[in-house]
């Protein structure tokens, strides 16, 4: 059973990535996202990142993390510059991302 839909979010520990647009500047060296190979947020980063046109410039600068908690370790730490991840765990700071960028991330439970 579908209980909730996940968002994503965009943040960098300086400030400066506001937009996707922004990925693409010289001084954006890395993007942390989940490994899209098996997390449903990767996956859904990456299709944001299609949808917008800037895969092929941020492509190269993408690090994987296993999960997205993993990925946002990595931008907190300063080892990425920017995250795209869960919004509930940017709340409160980063950018919220347009859902129609990317397929519905499904919250799903049994009963």
């Amino acid at each position: 059973m579908v209980y909730a839909f996940g968002r994503l979010g965009l943040w960098s520990r300086d400030g400066s990535v506001r937009s996707l647009e922004d990925l693409k500047k010289p001084s954006v060296r890395h993007v942390a996202i989940a490994n899209p190979e098996h997390a449903p947020y990767g996956i859904a980063a990456r299709k944001a990142l299609q949808t917008r046109g800037v895969w092929p410039e941020v492509e190269p600068k993408l690090v994987f993390g296993e999960n997205v908690r993993q990925a946002m370790q990595f931008a907190e730490s300063g080892n990425a510059d920017a995250v795209i991840t869960s919004w509930t765990l940017l709340i409160g700071r980063g950018v919220l991302l347009p859902a129609e960028w990317h397929d519905p991330i499904r919250q799903s439970g049994a009963w």
